[in-house]
């Protein structure tokens, strides 16, 4: 199922990739400036979105069992 979430909304932040870029060619500065503002939003959303679903399946793999814990060295002083 992560899958078939994290596909499409891949391909909706590429396709906004595209855009954004596609926008940086116009030639009318206030056009240019609201489209890449709306652009921001929706590339922003997406990419929150992404998170939150990447973050819904790895709690479920925590409460299914399917998470490994791995012994690692680390600073603790360094990590805060």
């Amino acid at each position: 199922m992560s899958h078939e979430l994290r596909t499409p909304i891949s391909g909706v932040i590429g396709l906004l990739n595209m855009l954004a870029t596609e926008n940086a060619k116009l030639t009318e500065q206030s056009s240019k400036d609201k489209s890449a503002h709306y652009i921001e939003l929706a590339q922003n959303t997406a990419d929150h979105l992404l998170k939150i679903i990447s973050n819904i399946f790895d709690f479920s793999k925590v409460e299914a069992g399917k998470v490994e814990v791995a012994k690692a060295p680390f600073n603790l002083n360094h990590l805060l």
